[in-house]
């Protein structure tokens, strides 16, 4: 499976919660969110895509880090309780629509506001599906 089918299954496995639609209603988008797009939003950015690799040569695993972004024009708490919910989501879930994947979330979470449309920007960085 490449790596664009692994973002479309996250991006299904997210939409399947129902607190995330709720919030976002269907704005779960890959790699970037339309000009004028409705807050709160979540967009998948492909970071890393690669194949993983055992003795005897190409294991048939594609390993797949992705970036969460969590946009809000509410507040941080929005956001943040937005990106706890993504993480929660993804983290429970033995496999994304029939695909076994591995997922671990790296410990780094930040959050800016972008001044001019008071955009609140909660960055979780990464989490990596094996499938």
């Amino acid at each position: 499976m490449n790596a664009q089918e692994i973002l479309k299954r996250v991006r299904d496995t997210l939409l399947q919660n129902i607190g995330i639609v709720t919030a976002v209603d269907d704005r779960v988008t890959i790699e970037y969110a339309e000009q004028g797009e409705v807050f709160p939003g979540i967009v998948l950015s492909l970071v890393s895509a690669t194949s993983e690799e055992v003795l005897n040569g190409d294991s048939g695993l594609t390993a797949v880090r992705v970036e969460v972004s969590v946009f809000s024009r509410e507040s941080y708490v929005e956001a943040f309780n937005l990106a706890d919910l993504i993480t929660d989501t993804l983290t429970v879930y033995p496999s994304l629509n029939g695909i076994a994947a591995e997922v671990r979330r790296d410990n780094q979470r930040t959050g800016s506001q972008i001044d001019g449309d008071k955009v609140t920007r909660i960055v979780q960085t990464d989490f990596i599906f094996y499938s």
